[in-house]
């Protein structure tokens, strides 16, 4: 009899909300898509030199390919669509952010429409990218 697990890849497409730390050189992330929330492993983007490094970064709209072994969803390969550049290097930029995905997380245990409320994130984050006034972004996405 053979034991084999079989392995389904798909591809993935969203934005990374959070990350945690997953053994010694793996990151655990959170990521919304237009279907809901998914956690996955990134396996070795923890070390200098992998090129799953970028895919881990909070506010990164990214495309994954993930392997999903029934066990663990696993980060194979991917790439950034758009990097919110501008919300990473200001710190004022990223601590709105960080307010709005908080607020986006605690609204996806009672919320029926991901696509709705992933395409008002992605909104949210490309207006803050490009804002000079990063403060009405926020009152922008609590009245949404």
């Amino acid at each position: 009899m053979n034991n084999m697990i079989s392995v389904n890849k798909e591809k993935l497409e969203g934005i990374i909300l959070s990350k945690t730390d997953y053994k010694e050189n793996s990151e655990k992330i959170t990521i919304i898509t237009n279907e809901g929330l998914s956690t996955l492993i990134v396996r070795g983007s923890k070390k200098i030199d992998s090129k799953l490094r970028s895919l881990t970064q909070s506010f990164s709209y990214v495309s994954l390919i993930i392997t999903n072994n029934h066990v663990i969803n696993t980060v194979c390969e991917g790439t950034v669509i758009e990097n919110f550049t501008k919300i990473k290097d200001d710190p004022s930029k990223t601590f709105i952010g960080m307010i709005i995905s908080e607020t986006l997380y605690h609204f996806t245990t009672s919320i029926v429409d991901f696509n709705l409320l992933f395409n008002l994130y992605l909104k949210s984050l490309r207006l803050l990218n490009d804002s000079i006034y990063p403060e009405s972004i926020i009152s922008l996405f609590h009245l949404k």
